[in-house]
């Protein structure tokens, strides 16, 4: 990212982006099938997610800012947890490359379009922060250690993040 204001044309511009509703994220795709979320105000990439190799073609927070939905070029939408840095989901609402997505306000449905021009939506069941620590807890079966505590949990006692 160049910073503020207007950039001259790169061929290496990000092919989708969006902001999160906090206004102090940015998530900008790449055709390498990757993906950077940016600290806005530190001009600093504060993650980097991969986990497609299809070209990134649309992306769209959910209300939470937790979430972002992820369109490719496979025909796939893939819905990231970013606290968590895992793929909740992935999803095929269609056959031809994905052309641009988009949670709504209420973050209870997701549309998709294509590049044959279909459109398509459906009802989304995000799981909250808690309902997120008890998926991960029951994928791993046993406590989170202090670091995982601190990266999915945060603020969480270390008995409370999986049950006593």
């Amino acid at each position: 990212m160049r910073g503020y204001g207007r950039s001259p044309p790169d061929a290496n511009a990000p092919p989708a982006l969006s902001f999160a509703p906090d206004g102090r994220t940015l998530a900008t795709g790449s055709f390498d099938g990757s993906i950077e979320v940016w600290d806005v105000a530190g001009r600093r990439v504060r993650q980097t997610l991969n986990e497609g190799t299809s070209r990134v073609t649309a992306l769209d927070f959910a209300p939470d800012g937790r979430t972002l939905a992820v369109g490719r070029t496979d025909a796939s939408v893939q819905l990231w947890d970013l606290a968590g840095h895992f793929v909740r989901q992935t999803l095929q609402p269609g056959t031809a490359p994905v052309t641009s997505v988009d949670i709504a306000p209420d973050g209870r449905a997701l549309a998709t379009a294509g590049d044959d021009g279909v459109v398509t939506w459906r009802r989304l069941a995000l799981p909250g922060p808690a309902q997120a620590v008890a998926l991960l807890c029951a994928a791993v079966d046993r406590q989170l250690t202090a670091a995982e505590r601190a990266r999915y949990a945060p603020g969480s006692a270390p008995a409370s993040a999986c049950g006593s």
